[in-house]
């Protein structure tokens, strides 16, 4: 039984697209080892790295290959980008990451975390312990949009409130203007929806920015985030 994974294994988010595309094949061969459903999964990849134009062409493929199911997209705009595609053509696509929620669509299995299983706990958690001003700094897409339109309405009713919202290019690395402003309003803490070696660059950027001025950046100005992931943490680095 050939079953599509469409993953990008490179480009600026491949590090956590690539794991997933990994974790994909690893279940496949799991599942064919066990030999218990009388069938074999052979799966069929394609890597649109990180080109968004190049999922809706790859996704086409696999469906005109006769694929009915499709294990794929890491970043809600590559989701967004196909789900025409398989409602049009009653295909599957198997979605395993989390998202934004206030979507739903019958040729999609969300198997991620929703707003209410982690975005919301985590407010709850900043107001609490942390205090209630926030500055966001996101990946221009809609995955930042939403988490931060949560945030505002979760502040607003604890009231809280957001004191800017700065969006960046998926890939942009240069951060110093905002790292900046953050350092000059001192917000409670930054709420983080960059990806990839977007997010990467900014947490090392403004650790060694708030290094250089004396600031604990990790107790004074900490940084909440909920897209990020343990094969990340290398990129990262110390």
């Amino acid at each position: 039984y050939r079953i599509g994974v469409l993953f990008s294994n490179s480009g600026p988010y491949g590090v956590v697209s690539g794991s997933m595309r990994n974790g994909a094949l690893l279940a496949f061969a799991e599942t064919n080892r066990q030999k218990s459903g009388g069938f074999e999964l052979l799966p069929v990849t394609a890597d649109p790295a990180g080109d968004l134009q190049q999922y809706s062409d790859l996704g086409a493929r696999l469906v005109d290959q006769g694929i009915r199911h499709v294990v794929g997209c890491y970043t809600s705009s590559s989701r967004k980008e196909v789900i025409p595609l398989f409602e049009k053509h009653d295909a599957m696509l198997w979605y395993p990451s989390h998202y934004e929620g206030f979507e739903s669509s019958t040729n999609v299995i969300y198997t991620g975390a929703a707003p209410n299983q982690h975005i919301i706990p985590l407010i709850e958690y900043l107001v609490g312990n942390l205090g209630k001003r926030a500055y966001c700094v996101g990946s221009n897409y809609i995955w930042s949009w939403e988490n931060n339109r949560i945030l505002r309405e979760g502040l607003s009713a604890a009231g809280g409130q957001i004191i800017a919202e700065r969006y960046f290019a998926v890939g942009e690395t240069d951060h110093s203007k905002v790292i900046q402003a953050i350092l000059e309003t001192r917000p409670d803490f930054v709420f983080n929806t960059l990806i990839g070696t977007s997010a990467y660059q900014f947490f090392r950027d403004f650790r060694a920015a708030c290094a250089g001025l004396g600031i604990e950046q990790s107790r004074e100005i900490p940084i909440a985030s909920c897209s990020l992931s343990e094969p990340e943490l290398a990129e990262i680095g110390s």
